[in-house]
C-alpha cells in the first residue's frame, strides 16, 4: 500500500506536456509553452485533466464521473459537459474547434 501511495504522489508531482502546454497537477496549472501564460485550474478541472492525462485511450462519461467526481450511481447530468466547456474556453485557441480536449462518441481524451 505504501508503494502505491508513493507512486501516486510521484505521478502527481510530475509535469506533462499536453499539446502546447506544460501541465502540473501539483500546482493546478497549465503553462503555455510559447507565451509562458499560466492558466490556473479549479480543483475539478485539475482532477479531470490529471485523470485524462494518465489515460492513453478515450474514456467514457460514466467512468469519468465515477473516477473524478466519485459518482457511483446512474446520473444524468451536464456537470462533465460544463467542465469541458469551461476548460476549452481557458485552453483552446478556438473552443468551437478543439485540439486539446477531444470528444468522440460520448468519450473524452486529451490530444497529446
Amino acid at each position: 500500500k505504501i508503494k502505491n501511495i508513493f507512486k501516486i504522489e510521484i505521478l502527481k508531482s510530475e509535469e506533462k506536456i499536453i499539446n502546447n502546454y506544460i501541465y502540473s497537477y501539483q500546482s493546478s496549472t497549465m503553462t503555455n509553452n510559447e507565451s509562458a501564460k499560466v492558466i490556473n485550474l479549479t480543483e475539478m478541472e485539475n482532477k479531470f485533466m490529471y485523470f485524462l492525462s494518465k489515460n492513453n485511450n478515450p474514456v467514457g462519461k460514466k467512468e469519468i464521473l465515477r473516477q473524478v467526481w466519485g459518482y457511483n450511481f446512474e446520473l444524468d447530468t451536464h456537470t462533465l459537459e460544463s467542465l469541458v466547456y469551461r476548460l476549452r474556453k481557458k485552453l483552446e485557441f478556438d473552443p468551437q474547434n478543439p485540439v486539446i480536449i477531444m470528444s468522440k462518441k460520448n468519450t473524452y481524451y486529451i490530444n497529446l
